[in-house]
């Protein structure tokens, strides 16, 4: 297993932001937005603009549509695709859709492009997929909508938040968009609703991301767990994230969505630069390169490790040794039903434990009741009973 040492990783995090000042900073006085994207130090973005920039990969980002006049986004939105209507809107209603966009491809403003937010694959386009008119989470099928409609548009990488729930129709949508040689990345959820990720990162072949802070350790605070049947792929920077918003606006915030925006501008990035690698490839690459932290080999909190997007671009990336097959991520998505938790085969273990072993104490008990009732009836005599079936005095002989 590759590991590195920490203190390598941090030095290679200084260099790459000394590489950033120099080619993004302005001269006269440093951009406080971009100052504020201390995650493109931690994935060298200064050294992957050297190796692939997501020049003709499209994303979608499926939520609540893209503001396509945001500075930083101008000429990198397509024409976009409304799930309700092929005339209805797809500018963003909430600001959203937008943070993710620029993660992903915002290209900054100003002189040299130095202010404003730079995403990851800065050279990618962008297409945006409004789920309806209303912000409306929590509903598998209208994601699944969003999904087939970007597969059908073009799009290679697919970037999605979160539903709270699984559906057959979602599960055929990931299905349909592998075969059509699209990645689906998907947000792993939100640690005040479940502990556990959520739909569609549980299913097979998405890529499910988590959360690291500042320090490329991840945000138990912040980011769910996998578990053995439905790990996390990899943790990206996903705390104190600034991106665009509204109105030519900036937000800072902290979520699963961010660091998935993050990992779906990698994607974008791997497919431009090996423009003949399949969904599986990705995976591949995204998983066996990422930086192994927490225990050794794949675990709940950081999936296959922080995603390092330089050793993902690399000529070569060999696989690693494969997990235990209820863990593995290599396959592509099931075409049966949706992947159990541990938290499933847990209750049904223990609930079919305490029946087996309370089934012996419920016949003991109940053989008790009946000798204890047989002897009070034989102490006390017949009971009358009136036509109506309640019970009558009793009448000793």
């Amino acid at each position: 297993m590759r590991t590195r040492p920490r203190l390598a990783r941090s030095l290679a995090t200084v260099a790459c932001g000394a590489v950033l000042a120099l080619v993004f900073a302005a001269p006269a006085a440093a951009d406080p937005t971009r100052d504020q994207q201390w995650a493109l130090g931690l994935l060298q973005a200064g050294r992957l603009a050297q190796i692939s920039q997501g020049e003709g990969v499209t994303v979608a980002v499926i939520n609540t549509g893209v503001d396509p006049n945001h500075p930083d986004l101008t000429g990198s939105v397509l024409k976009g695709i409304n799930t309700d209507s092929k005339s209805g809107p797809t500018s963003d209603m909430a600001g959203i859709g937008t943070g993710m966009a620029s993660i992903i491809a915002g290209h900054g403003h100003g002189a040299g492009g130095r202010d404003g937010v730079l995403g990851i694959a800065p050279k990618a386009k962008i297409l945006p997929v409004r789920l309806g008119d209303q912000v409306v989470f929590g509903q598998p099928d209208r994601l699944a909508d969003g999904i087939m409609a970007a597969t059908d548009a073009g799009a290679k990488v697919i970037c999605v938040a979160y539903s709270l729930s699984d559906s057959d129709n979602l599960l055929k949508a990931i299905g349909y968009a592998w075969t059509k040689g699209a990645i689906v990345v998907a947000a792993s959820g939100k640690v005040s609703d479940n502990r556990s990720i959520v739909w569609p990162a549980r299913y097979k072949g998405v890529v499910a991301v988590g959360v690291a802070g500042r320090d490329g350790n991840v945000d138990p605070g912040v980011s769910p767990e996998g578990d053995f049947a439905s790990p996390l792929t990899v943790v990206a920077p996903g705390v104190d994230i600034v991106a665009a918003t509204l109105r030519g606006r900036y937000e800072t915030g902290s979520s699963t969505v961010h660091a998935a925006a993050y990992v779906a501008g990698v994607a974008a990035l791997i497919m431009a630069k090996y423009p003949s690698t399949t969904p599986a490839g990705v995976l591949q690459r995204l998983r066996d390169s990422a930086e192994d932290r927490g225990r050794p080999g794949l675990d709940d909190a950081y999936g296959y490790g922080l995603v390092d997007p330089v050793q993902a671009l690399a000529a070569n990336v060999p696989p690693r040794a494969a997990p235990s097959a209820g863990a593995s991520q290599s396959a592509a998505p099931a075409p049966a039903g949706p992947k159990k938790s541990k938290f499933w085969y847990r209750t049904l273990l223990v609930t079919t434990i305490t029946l087996i072993c309370a089934s012996p104490v419920a016949l003991v008990v109940g053989a008790v009741l009946l000798i204890r009732r047989s002897r009070r009836r034989r102490r006390a005599g017949p009971v009358a009973v009136s036509s109506q079936g309640d019970r009558a005095h009793v009448h000793h002989p």
